[in-house]
């Protein structure tokens, strides 16, 4: 079933001070003669630490330290924005807590992934929180002085009416903001789920403003969207959607407006029907340099549909104008040992094999998640798919039906790093791992 050998025999290795090992350390990795995994911290380690981390990673320019939040935790229980730094020596990853959610009009349980501008500042999004209530988009700025604290702004509120951020934000060009809401809020309001603009004050601070690109009309065009955005080169926008009429979920495109003030145009490039195309994309889109989109459905692959555990797929543009993507899966899971049920994004490598993680699947005895690599034919044929690692629930971590967390591809040292939403060494709080993949 596997491109290459995969054994749940292989050694598992404890959090150490060799296990943890810094990215500055890991130009060795393709001495290894098989996939080694390492825990590089566990939540919880520090006082007032945050805890179940549920999102992607984003790393430093300079490629030593890596970024995140966790849904829980912190001084009073609404998350935190962390830093994690490689170590220069033998030794555990050494955490900075960035901010502290209190809950108020700064946000809560933030669960997306963070985004860098050029000036070296953070902007994320939380589930609740916020004046109203729906949560909020906020900017992490750095301090002028080492060591004096981060400065959070909270650029918007979303309306009590509104539903609420899961996913993150992306930049346009001009430094414009773009990001979803789902079909629902901690209010328990229940309305249309969004694809929305904030643009920058023209001149100083200020709030920013929203612009609705988008609203999913509910039952109709869709019930919810978890996933998060991404451009091509003509601008437009791709995301995906959970439900809708005569399907399990789409992936729809956005087009920007010929004329300034007319509205975007939204169409459904791709409907899934639930069986051996897939069902349900939580999975945020990536996409190639020839335009081409991939991502995961959480069920499907199998004809009967709700049994499946989910397939990776790929979604190529019309060739003609007027013409229809091209739908087709990669890989289909089977939900035993090499995983199943994935929610979180895909990661490429400069080759074109693609990293990802499963909630489901894996270990027999926890089946807690995997993490995997699909590598592209040379010349037609099937993509090859490895099983890398598969959580035990120890000191490497767990995944969780809950987490919509993926991973990162880091080039320089080529090894793969995300985090966990349970396990790791202290009261089940969720981990920060590194994979190497063979050489």
């Amino acid at each position: 079933m596997f491109g290459k050998t995969f054994s749940l025999t292989r050694k598992r290795r404890l959090v150490s001070a060799v296990a943890l090992t810094g990215l500055c350390l890991l130009a060795i990795a393709p001495a290894f003669s098989q996939v080694e995994e390492f825990a590089l911290y566990s939540f919880g380690s520090a006082t007032f630490d945050g805890s179940y981390p549920a999102a992607s990673l984003v790393e430093s320019t300079s490629g030593k330290s890596v970024y995140g939040t966790t849904a829980y935790g912190g001084k009073t229980g609404n998350g935190i924005v962390f830093q994690l730094t490689s170590p220069p020596t033998f030794s555990m990853w050494l955490e900075t807590i960035l901010y502290n959610f209190t809950g108020g009009s700064d946000g809560a349980n933030p669960m997306s992934p963070l985004v860098f501008d050029a000036a070296g500042n953070l902007y994320g999004t939380t589930t609740t929180g916020g004046d109203f209530g729906s949560g909020t988009v906020f900017e992490l700025s750095p301090p002028v002085v080492t060591g004096d604290p981060w400065t959070i702004t909270t650029l918007h509120a979303f309306s009590a009416k509104e539903g609420a951020p899961v996913s993150g934000v992306i930049f346009d060009a001009s430094g414009k903001l773009y990001g979803t809401t789902t079909n629902r809020n901690a209010n328990g309001v229940v309305g249309p789920a969004e694809v929305y603009k904030l643009s920058p004050p023209t001149s100083g601070s200020g709030p920013w403003t929203e612009q609705i690109l988008f609203r999913f009309i509910e039952h109709s065009d869709a019930d919810s969207v978890i996933g998060g955005l991404v451009f091509d080169t003509k601008g437009n926008l791709y995301g995906t959607a959970l439900n809708s009429p005569v399907g399990s979920g789409f992936v729809f495109q956005l087009a920007p407006p010929a004329a300034q003030g007319a509205p975007w145009t939204e169409s459904a490039i791709y409907t899934f029907r639930n069986g051996t195309d897939g069902g349900f994309p939580y999975s945020t889109p990536v996409i190639d340099s020839l335009g081409n989109l991939y991502g995961m459905t959480a069920a499907g692959g199998i004809a009967t549909g709700f049994t499946g555990r989910g397939v990776v797929y790929q979604l190529a543009p019309p060739t003609q104008t007027g013409g229809a993507w091209t739908q087709s899966v990669l890989y289909t899971f089977q939900g035993t040992t090499d995983g199943g049920v994935p929610r979180g994004n895909l990661a490429f490598d400069s080759k074109g094999n693609l990293y990802g993680m499963t909630n489901q699947g894996g270990d027999p005895v926890c089946a807690c998640g995997t993490v995997f690599e699909l590598s592209p034919p040379t010349s037609g044929g099937s993509w090859t798919f490895t099983a890398l690692h598969a959580f035990t629930a120890g000191s490497d971590g767990a995944q969780s039906p809950r987490s919509y967390g993926g991973v990162l591809f880091h080039e320089g040292v080529g090894i793969i790093l995300g985090t966990t939403w349970g396990g790791g060494l202290v009261d089940y709080r969720g981990t920060m791992w590194k994979v190497v993949p063979n050489p």
